[in-house]
């Protein structure tokens, strides 16, 4: 899973802005995010670009018919994916595993 959809993982629990390739504009809370960039959201608004408004309790975004996701102020995105490569990384690497540098073969 090495993506950009990585990053909006971070998103996941908040109220999140995303602009589509029909120059709609969704917002609501973030529910999923995968590997493609597909999103799934709840307590959307849907703001077409005649300024038209629709409300959906859940609502589905295409990877491919995102433009740009705005992140929010309340995610540390930085933090989260520092966070992320850390437990990569051990779960990859587990201590204790492997050769010890002072074992020679006598």
């Amino acid at each position: 899973r090495n993506s950009l959809s990585i990053v909006l993982q971070c998103c996941v629990g908040h109220v999140t802005v995303v602009d589509l390739v029909n120059e709609s504009v969704v917002e609501g809370v973030v529910e999923h995010v995968d590997t493609k960039t597909n999103i799934e959201m709840k307590h959307v608004v849907l703001t077409k670009a005649n300024g038209e408004q629709e409300f959906y309790e859940s609502f589905f975004a295409h990877g491919r018919r995102i433009r740009y996701i705005h992140l929010p102020d309340s995610v540390d995105a930085a933090a989260y994916l520092k966070d992320h490569v850390d437990k990569r990384v051990a779960a990859r690497f587990p201590a204790g595993k492997g050769r010890s540098i002072s074992s020679k073969k006598m």
